[in-house]
């Protein structure tokens, strides 16, 4: 755009460039003043909708999420596991599926505090910022069918 707008030209002038930005469906999100982590949350939470299709991927083709983060490598959409952007060491994102549920699986970043609570993503005062991630898949373990 125009960095000038006293110049007469067919390009936006900065004032009406973010008039036309904040009217448009992405302009809310890209126009609030976010910190300086702002892109590494968002790389965070872009791994973890990877690991979260892949992993949903893998439960609709076996009936259940894989054991281990290893294990979504056999999803063809999956080369990698993707690193964790809000990582300090770039160490990958965290998969875990749930020891009682077999059809139950979290995947989590380090969270805005840089420290991994083992997949913590509740706050608690005390502790700080919880761990960035999701829970997938059903809550509770099907019950088994009445004999």
């Amino acid at each position: 755009f125009n960095v000038d707008p006293q110049v007469d030209s067919e390009w936006l002038s900065p004032a009406e460039f973010r008039t036309a930005l904040s009217n448009s469906m992405l302009g809310p999100h890209l126009l609030v003043r976010r910190g300086p982590g702002f892109i590494h949350t968002t790389r965070a939470a872009q791994g973890l909708m990877e690991l979260l299709l892949a992993a949903e991927w893998y439960r609709r083709t076996t009936g259940e999420f894989p054991a281990t983060v290893d294990e979504l490598l056999t999803v063809p959409m999956l080369d990698e596991v993707p690193l964790d952007g809000l990582s300090r060491t770039e160490t990958p994102l965290r998969y875990e599926r749930d020891s009682d549920n077999p059809r139950r699986a979290k995947v989590w970043s380090v969270g805005e505090n840089g420290v991994d609570d083992g997949g913590s993503l509740e706050n608690v005062p005390s502790v700080g910022p919880p761990d960035l991630g999701y829970w997938i898949g059903e809550a509770e373990p099907q019950a088994s069918p009445a004999e």
